[in-house]
């Protein structure tokens, strides 16, 4: 019998608690940090990665010299979507005219990711005020539509609403609502989201 889990930090446990409760765990990953702040991945019987670079980037972040064999690249399982999801429906869906242009905006997320340099970026004058008008500048001179895709824990701010074409801040259950949007896009912009890992997987282009 063998279990398979998210790892750690995704689920709210400690590597403790996992080997603990469950001695026979295969992890997965889901974000860039809960690989990197495993502490002994060994514990797992294999830790399934997004890519073969990962082994070497745990080394590095977390300082070591061992080698770590358990850790499994599998590629980026929400990819997989890619290969069913119909182009012509997700237009239809969100109302995106064929033949449009597409900048996939992803804010940036203040209430997720406070900080003392959020909190500067967020002021009246500047920041991220500035971003947003350029971002709608290069839509217009670009025939472009500015399609914003926001997360619930990350209300879109009222002068990024005004600035965008659309605001899609949903998530349907079981969906990749970005990685379908993605598939729609010529170019996305975001905050240093690991969401580039989504936009590689669709080939479109990321300016972060």
């Amino acid at each position: 019998r063998a279990d398979v889990t998210l790892v750690p930090s995704a689920l709210g446990l400690t590597q403790r608690d996992i080997a603990r409760l469950i001695p026979n765990a295969y992890a997965i990953q889901t974000t860039v940090s809960d690989v990197l702040d495993l502490m002994v991945p060994t514990m797992f019987r294999a830790v399934y990665t997004w890519s073969d670079l990962w082994e070497r980037w745990w080394r590095e972040y977390n300082k070591s010299g061992r080698v770590i064999e358990n850790f499994v690249p599998v590629g980026l399982p929400v990819a997989e979507h890619l290969s069913w999801i119909d182009r012509a429906e997700v237009r239809q869906t969100f109302g995106i005219p064929e033949g449009r242009r597409v900048v996939l905006y992803l804010p940036y997320p203040f209430e997720s990711a406070p900080s003392w340099w959020g909190w500067r970026y967020g002021l009246p004058f500047g920041g991220d005020r500035a971003v947003v008008r350029a971002v709608r500048r290069l839509c217009d001179r670009n025939n472009a539509l500015m399609i914003v895709k926001s997360r619930a824990k990350n209300p879109v701010r009222s002068y990024t609403a005004d600035a965008a074409d659309l605001v899609v801040d949903r998530d349907e259950p079981g969906e990749p609502t970005l990685l379908r949007l993605l598939t729609v896009s010529d170019l996305m912009i975001h905050p240093m989201s690991t969401s580039v890992t989504e936009a590689a997987a669709a080939g479109v282009p990321s300016l972060c």
